[in-house]
């Protein structure tokens, strides 16, 4: 087998010799580096990010910022309650209006009456044809 290679190599034309070294030594070069790459150890490192810290507040820091959130709330509740008194001050106006005009229509009010056949024109003749 020795032999029939050194045969084979020798028939080669020295172009194609030197295509199918480069190309063995980047196999050979691509092999080595994955094997190196595999064969690392697989250590996870831990994601090192910023400290955390506490935050000290004093109590009365917190009891000032709840007394607004509440302040605020009572705020809105009293705009919500003033806009529903309006809403009912519009609505018993309405209420008024339309009793009002409940009243007004039981006013007996003379209605046009239609003309009966008698009262009506004669029809126009209708013009001759020759």
């Amino acid at each position: 087998m020795k032999d029939k290679f050194k045969e084979y190599w020798g028939n080669i034309e020295p172009g194609r010799r030197k295509q199918i070294v480069l190309l063995g030594l980047i196999g050979l070069i691509v092999l080595v580096g994955l094997l190196a790459y595999s064969s690392r150890p697989q250590e996870k490192k831990p994601h090192v990010g910023p400290k955390k810290e506490e935050v000290a507040l004093d109590s009365s820091v917190i009891e000032k910022s709840i007394y607004m959130e509440n302040k605020k709330q009572i705020d809105r509740l009293r705009a919500s309650i003033e806009g529903m008194k309006e809403e009912i001050k519009k609505k018993k106006k309405k209420k008024e209006g339309a009793e009002k005009k409940i009243e007004t229509k039981d006013v007996k009010t003379e209605v046009p009456r239609l003309p009966s056949q008698r009262e009506l024109p004669p029809l126009p003749t209708p013009p001759q044809t020759e």
